[in-house]
């Protein structure tokens, strides 16, 4: 007897009612489970997220870590102390101290009035800018307020003009900072500095000079260490304090701008004057995203555009745990990562000597393009991609290029092949 009249003699003891529930429970399990199955698959599809090759993010960083250590290639002659922002640029600092007059102050000049004679003039000499000494308190100040601006800006520039508002307004960096006009604020900044998003910037500073001031003595450290002294737990001690009064807060954001980025920042450049550097540090900038997406250590999944906030916070848990999985020393790799962005990677493609520089050569498939993170913070998936230096043509040998039809006939077609052979990850 086939299952289906198995199935019809057992309905026949059941009640019409009865018949009715188990039928109608039976369909609703069915659409069920089919409805369920469509949503399981649209999620399935839609939920691929971008994700980390923790395989390539490991050999990559070892590649800059071991460069960086031993001075090879670009890192033989750029250095922090030579290339990195913060050390160049700091109130008083050699980089902004006016240059020196060859003539004595007492030593004359010969001019000429409007009555065409011969008049001397005595030589001005401009008083030296007074010196803030790196890993002081002031400094360390200083230091707070111009890394909270340097958001998707050109770093050089940003403590640059910083140095120049502390010689014209020392008090910019004080207390009194919080009792300045907002508008006359923003425009300074703006249109005499050139400060980057003036708007939110100006009020960011003057927020954070009130809490800092206010509760701490305008000591960063002192705010730091009772947060809990690492990224996380400065980054939930801001958002505890944006809750109600009523909830333990204090109904708004008491440094705003502070983001985990900047906060590890920040806190890198507290450990290069002996500061203890917390484990869950990495500052991933412009340049380490770039990185890590030329090197293929970064799939989109799904995703079509990347927030470059969301990859930065990826990136920093990864390579900060990775960091303290192979006790690399995280400054160190910060510095490397920011060294080859900022001063060969946008300069790759012109560069003969670059496999020779970049220790990342041929790990790497070529500069992408940058725009769309300054610009909107974003990383779209398909970027275009520059040629890599040290490239040059591969006479007579076969090749895979399509040639290029004219109204001459075909063209020839000179490959490009890299000078050196190149062995990428996969």
């Amino acid at each position: 007897m086939g299952s289906n009249t198995i199935l019809f003699c057992q309905r026949l003891f059941l009640t019409k009612q009865e018949y009715h529930l188990e039928t109608s429970s039976r369909y609703h399990f069915m659409a069920k489970t089919v409805v369920n199955q469509e949503v399981l698959g649209i999620a399935e599809k839609k939920t691929r997220p971008i994700t980390i090759n923790l395989r390539k993010l490991n050999r990559i960083l070892d590649r800059l870590y071991v460069a960086i250590v031993r001075s090879e290639g670009l890192y033989k002659t750029v250095t922090v102390a030579t290339h990195a922002p913060q050390h160049i640029f700091y109130p008083g600092s050699s980089a902004v101290q006016p240059k020196e007059i060859e003539q004595t102050p007492q030593m004359s000049l010969i001019a000429v009035n409007d009555d065409h004679q011969n008049v001397l003039m005595t030589q001005v000499r401009r008083a030296p800018l007074i010196v803030v000494e790196p890993g002081t308190e002031e400094h360390i100040r200083w230091l707070w307020f111009a890394t909270l601006t340097d958001r998707r800006e050109d770093s050089m520039q940003v403590y640059k003009a910083h140095c120049k508002i502390y010689e014209d307004h020392s008090e910019f960096y004080t207390k009194e900072v919080s009792y300045i006009s907002l508008v006359d604020f923003r425009k300074a900044l703006d249109k005499k500095y050139k400060i980057g998003s003036p708007k939110d910037s100006a009020a960011y500073w003057q927020i954070c000079a009130y809490t800092l001031f206010s509760k701490f003595d305008g000591d960063p450290i002192k705010l730091l260490k009772h947060a809990g002294w690492s990224v996380e737990s400065v980054y939930l001690w801001k958002q505890q304090q944006k809750k109600s009064v009523e909830k333990g807060g204090i109904g708004y954001d008491p440094i705003p701008g502070w983001g985990r980025k900047l906060i590890s920042l920040y806190f890198l450049y507290l450990s290069e004057y002996g500061y203890p550097l917390p484990s869950d540090v990495f500052a991933s900038d412009v340049h380490a995203q770039a990185i890590m997406i030329q090197t293929g250590v970064v799939h989109y999944g799904d995703e079509e555009v990347v927030s470059s906030s969301k990859l930065a916070e990826i990136l920093r848990k990864a390579i900060s745990t990775s960091n303290l999985d192979k006790k690399r020393e995280v400054t160190l790799v910060a510095h490397a990562s920011w060294l080859l962005g900022s001063t060969c990677c946008d300069v790759c493609s012109s560069r003969r000597d670059i496999p020779m520089m970049c220790p990342l050569y041929n790990d790497c498939g070529g500069r992408i393009d940058t725009s769309h993170y300054w610009k909107k913070g974003q990383w779209p998936k398909k970027l275009p991609v520059m040629n890599k230096g040290g490239m040059r043509p591969a006479f007579g040998l076969p090749t895979d290029v399509v040639p290029r039809l004219s109204s001459r006939g075909v063209q020839k077609v000179i490959p490009i092949t890299p000078l050196f052979a190149s062995r990428r990850l996969k």
